[in-house]
């Protein structure tokens, strides 16, 4: 059995014994379908970081000296989408025997597809290769041989993780209420994998144009190479603060009073570890959720 089947092994059981012991203290009143998108800060990279995920690259093997010569880029942000099925567990009040309104326990698990980091690197070489003059201006251009080649890296994996938050809402009695809360999620990574882009390129270039813009011609792209590296699963996970505003679909209709409609802001800070660098990496970020809850 695998390390990710194992964890969510464990996740089950400890779930069902804490919701269905024979003396429960918890109902579960509420379903969630969620969908959202991640945006969060790109974790730092190098090209050594990329050299470790990617050993037997040949894009990076055979490109040492000029892309070492040039620095490598990032994209500060990136975004990426996922899912969620969750459950809302009430508590009792032991001393009036019945369900308290608030807080929540919000259970499940989540599903996402995360860029961890990405970057780039250019480098160009430009040699003289012409002098223009215009015949109706006379305005003289001079014209280059230039030679270009980028790499362009991203490491992404997949994540399903459990998800727990307590909630705590306003008036529930109303159609509209905002609510807020502590959340966590811990979950392993899957099919990460390391994608690695090469390309080069030769054409001209016209330089001092009287509008200081540069002309290109004779583009030809050459050497287009893609590679992909198949990486090691790990363990990640989040810390958030759930803060939303939920509306209810009923005015008194007892069936479409179970059904709600919600929006949702998670600003949180998550963590993931990469087995081959080593290291855990950590990055804010803000999840934009938006989906159905059905309370009965």
């Amino acid at each position: 059995m695998t390390s990710s089947n194992q964890f969510l092994l464990v996740a089950c059981t400890l779930f069902s014994t804490f919701v269905f012991s024979q003396e429960p203290k918890l109902k579960i009143t509420e379903a969630y379908i969620v969908t959202g998108y991640l945006n969060g800060e790109s974790n730092n990279s190098s090209h050594a970081d990329f050299q470790m995920l990617a050993p037997n690259s040949e894009i990076l093997e055979n490109n040492p000296g000029s892309l070492d010569a040039s620095p490598m880029y990032y994209s500060p942000y990136n975004s990426s989408g996922g899912f969620a099925l969750q459950t809302g567990i009430q508590f009792l009040d032991k001393e009036k025997n019945e369900l308290r309104k608030t807080p929540t326990l919000r259970l499940g698990f989540r599903y996402a597809r995360v860029n961890q980091f990405n970057a780039w690197s250019y480098v160009e070489e430009r040699t003289p290769y012409d002098t223009l003059i215009g015949q109706n201006t006379g305005n003289t251009h001079y014209l280059d041989s230039v030679k270009s080649k980028s790499i362009n890296g991203d490491y992404m994996h997949e994540r399903i993780s459990i998800d727990a938050s307590l909630i705590f809402r306003t008036n529930q009695d109303l159609r509209w209420s905002v609510y807020g809360g502590i959340g966590l999620s811990i979950g392993m990574s899957l099919n990460a994998n390391t994608n690695l882009y090469y390309s080069e390129s030769n054409y001209t270039d016209i330089r001092g144009d009287s509008n200081g813009g540069y002309y290109y011609q004779n583009v030809n792209g050459e050497g287009v190479i893609n590679e992909n590296y198949r990486n090691k699963s790990s363990v990640g996970g989040s810390f958030y603060v759930p803060l939303g505003v939920d509306f209810r679909l009923g005015k008194s209709s007892p069936f479409w009073n179970m059904f709600h409609l919600f929006a949702e802001v998670q600003p949180g800070i998550s963590f993931q570890n990469i087995p081959e660098l080593d290291r855990t990496l950590s990055k804010s970020h803000i999840i934009f959720n938006s989906g159905i809850r059905v309370k009965w």
